[in-house]
């Protein structure tokens, strides 16, 4: 399979060949879903109830598209709450994507065990950690923003991260989160310097403003169609603070490998402060934000303990894909006051 498709892939989907499985842990219980695409003619798509724990969609392909390569999209609607997400998949030939490394596989798998799943009855309950004061309703504090036109490509997923946990911060602050209470000044009105304002939950022309201030400071370039940030330039979205509320903030990372102490920084942000924090995702390729964390365990065989974990992300798109990922990540940032 050509560069351009497996590219494609990586932003837009993740590829399977028959006998590969998936999982994709939903967020609330009664949820419907819907197949499009000419993928779901190759693939088998069930759902998995468990007392106690949240539901399950197993995604299996399991034939050979005679084109080498069939989409698949399963829409999923929460109708209890008003949100939707939407799935991509790709079933493929698996002779038009040799070789399948070990570094290719870890690119686009989420690493979610299927096997983990079919005795899901041997595990304990999921453990939920949330951002905010509230629980219910964390979804609601997040800010739905969206790259931007700049110039030949769009604004990129770096800058739209950080504009997204500014804004969160902010609005943290309006509404009276004894963290951030008086850190009311991040955002200001239309995205200037001028009078306080609460940063809006939906992109508007302030939020634009401040995604072209942010991309200029982080030095967002045009990779072909895409905008990209490099991770050792994102923590200089310090410069928004001058003439706004003071804050600090941490970012580490490595050069596109997963390393579990990045991992483990961006649970402790969640755990322990209830602030979302910036991860990265597929091979230097997506900055989304993790806002929940989950995991459970079990007894294994040998009297050991397995873990099973994901992240709930933003992905910077308006609200749309939002979802369950895994833990892995090679970038961490996080705001610090």
């Amino acid at each position: 399979m050509e560069w351009e498709k497996l590219t494609k892939l990586e932003t837009e989907g993740e590829g399977l060949v028959p006998g590969d499985t998936r999982n994709i842990v939903l967020l609330y219980k009664n949820a419907k879903y819907d197949l499009k695409g000419e993928g779901q003619n190759f693939a088998s798509v069930n759902l998995i109830q468990k007392p106690g724990l949240p539901d399950v969609l197993e995604v299996t392909a399991s034939s050979i598209p005679p084109e080498g390569m069939a989409e698949l999209d399963i829409l999923i609607s929460y109708e209890e709450v008003g949100q939707q997400e939407n799935i991509k998949f790709a079933i493929l030939d698996p002779n038009r994507v040799q070789p399948r490394d070990e570094f290719f596989e870890r690119t686009l798998t989420t690493e979610i065990d299927s096997d983990k799943l079919k005795i899901q009855g041997d595990w304990g309950p999921y453990h939920w950690f949330k951002t905010g004061m509230r629980d219910d309703q964390t979804h609601d504090y997040q800010r739905l923003y969206n790259q931007i036109p700049a110039g030949s490509c769009p604004s990129g997923c770096g800058p739209t991260a950080w504009a997204m946990l500014l804004g969160w911060a902010d609005h943290q602050a309006r509404i009276g989160n004894p963290v951030w209470r008086n850190h009311w000044g991040i955002y200001r009105e239309n995205g200037g310097y001028g009078a306080d304002a609460d940063a809006p939950r939906l992109q508007d022309a302030g939020i634009d403003a401040i995604t072209r201030e942010i991309r200029r400071y982080v030095g967002t370039y045009c990779l072909g169609s895409q905008g990209a940030t490099n991770p050792w330039d994102m923590d200089e979205v310090i410069q928004y603070r001058n003439r706004r509320d003071g804050f600090g903030l941490v970012t580490d990372w490595s050069p596109g490998i997963p390393l579990p102490g990045l991992s483990s920084a961006a649970k402790e942000e969640i755990v322990y402060r209830r602030n979302p924090v910036i991860i990265g995702t597929g091979f230097l390729s997506h900055y989304p934000l993790a806002y929940i964390y989950i995991w459970c365990e079990r007894t294994n065989w040998y009297g050991g303990r397995d873990y099973t974990q994901y992240f709930y992300v933003n992905q910077g798109w308006g609200g749309s894909q939002n979802g369950w990922i895994s833990c892995s990540t090679w970038f961490m940032g996080r705001l610090w006051i």
